[in-house]
């Protein structure tokens, strides 16, 4: 280990961009054994987080045979992926007074509107409008950003050349079930982000590890539920990748519809 952990920038960095997944990534105990060890570290000085970081002993060095040195972190300190701009749509079949509630398992960094203990009370109208009576506006979604771990992204996908984004990440949202409003929406917020260098490696999580990730409860149930997060990697020569399979869900009934992404 380096001889300056307490001022060395490498463990600093590595602290600031990993420390807080880790509180997450500890699996001994019951869960409520885990939340109390949670709120004890959520309750701790930046030193004492820092002090614990260095007592776990997250990186060591190691030079191995031919001289050259190699480093290891311990992976309970991976970062948690920041998601970019979920937001929630809802269609009830006639006007409805609906609860949802959202948990990242990393936390929120914003919401809009305000969200409150026991989640967003709305009344959710057929064209997909939103009153929420604590502000007295409406909605055309509900939003937040914050952190989550375990998407578990698949190595499939696939790439696109930066003039072909618009057209073909369009298909590709309709095939994920967004109809085209949600899809607009979307580009509207991801395109600018997608097309930085020639190409883009675009994939998406299971809806399963989505609800993993970021617990979505909604009542009353929506009949469909459709839960969209996509991850993409700038490129600057084309690769080749297995094509993600993809099914197209089937909007029935009272449907209520999810998308955001990884941002960078």
């Amino acid at each position: 280990e380096m001889s300056d952990k307490q001022t060395n920038i490498y463990y600093k960095k590595l602290f600031d961009y990993g420390f807080s997944s880790s509180v997450y990534f500890d699996t001994e105990g019951t869960l409520k054994e885990k939340e109390a060890k949670r709120t004890v570290v959520n309750q701790m000085s930046d030193t004492e987080k820092f002090n614990t970081f260095l007592a776990d002993n997250a990186i060591f060095f190691w030079q191995d045979p031919v001289g050259d040195w190699r480093v290891f972190h311990k992976a309970r300190y991976q970062p948690m992926a920041e998601c970019g701009k979920p937001v929630i749509y809802l269609y009830p079949e006639e006007t409805t007074e609906v609860n949802v509630q959202v948990v990242p398992n990393g936390g929120f960094t914003v919401t809009d509107p305000i969200y409150p203990k026991g989640g967003w009370d709305v009344v959710a109208h057929t064209d997909g409008t939103l009153e929420y009576p604590l502000d007295g506006k409406t909605y055309p979604y509900l939003f937040w950003e914050g952190h989550a771990s375990g998407f578990g992204f698949p190595e499939e996908g696939f790439v696109f050349a930066k003039e072909d984004v618009p057209t073909e990440m369009r298909a590709l949202l309709y095939k994920t079930g967004l109809n085209k409003q949600e899809t607009e929406d979307f580009m509207e917020f991801w395109e600018e982000k997608m097309i930085v260098k020639p190409y883009v490696f675009v994939t998406f999580t299971t809806q399963k590890a989505f609800d993993q990730a970021a617990p979505l409860s909604i009542m009353p149930r929506p009949d469909t539920t459709i839960r969209v997060f996509m991850n993409f990697e700038l490129l600057d020569e084309w690769k080749e990748v297995t094509p993600l399979s993809i099914r197209t869900p089937k909007r029935s009934g009272y449907t209520a519809v999810e998308w955001g992404g990884v941002l960078r």
